[in-house]
């Protein structure tokens, strides 16, 4: 029994020392940007944002820039709105990542309060081919096939239809028209290439935002 005991405890702290390891490999890869503004004489606010560390230069500055511009607007924002001492402002900034073959995607789920009567919501995304050392933009999708922004537009429409939370048909047609714009924000994935939709570009605020993944063997 104390044998048996002995080694249930053993097992306890490899788990333990195996989670921390994990938690700390994932910090390393993870910038995080908290500031808390509590002061009566100001407005209250709370940014808290994520976003990754790689290992190429020319992409963390770019990610870093954008950053930067999402926190300055935020403040620039509220910077003029009536102080409120019973309201909070917020910005959260979280992100996904994907990598297929050399690429690496990043999306980044935008939420800001500015005293509006809810929260605004954006996606940004970002794609670099780390062999070329270079962000891929739905340009670069437009020079491999011409035809690219008509398929994408069919294959939204077809698939986002069956979405019962698609309510309002002129915003899904206005939203997947064949235009750069309504296909600008993208990731590789091992599935295919996901689209993302955002808040108010196929549907209401209340339905939220929507994506679709289209396997490669139909846009190439």
């Amino acid at each position: 029994m104390k044998f048996i005991k002995k080694y249930y405890y053993v097992f306890l702290i490899l788990v333990v020392i195996i989670l921390l390891i994990n938690i700390f490999i994932k910090n390393k890869d993870i910038n995080i940007i908290k500031v808390s503004n509590e002061n009566n004489n100001l407005h209250n606010y709370k940014i808290n944002v994520n976003y990754p560390k790689t290992s190429y230069s020319k992409l963390n500055n770019l990610i870093k820039e954008k950053i930067d511009m999402y926190i300055n607007t935020f403040k620039g924002d509220i910077k003029n709105e009536y102080v409120d001492k019973n309201q909070y402002y917020t910005l959260n900034i979280n992100y996904n990542s994907f990598i297929y073959e050399q690429y690496i995607s990043y999306v980044f789920y935008i939420e800001y309060s500015t005293g509006g009567a809810h929260p605004n919501h954006n996606i940004w995304t970002i794609t670099y081919d780390t062999k070329l050392n270079q962000v891929i933009t739905i340009d670069d999708l437009i020079k491999k096939d011409n035809n690219i922004l008509n398929t994408l537009s069919n294959i939204s429409r077809s698939e986002l239809i069956k979405n019962k939370n698609i309510v309002n048909i002129n915003m899904l047609m206005s939203g997947t028209k064949n235009i750069k714009e309504n296909f600008s924000k993208f990731a590789f994935s091992n599935k295919g290439l996901i689209i993302f939709f955002d808040t108010y570009q196929v549907a209401p605020y209340s339905s939220g935002d929507f994506s679709i993944t289209v396997p490669y063997n139909k846009i190439y």
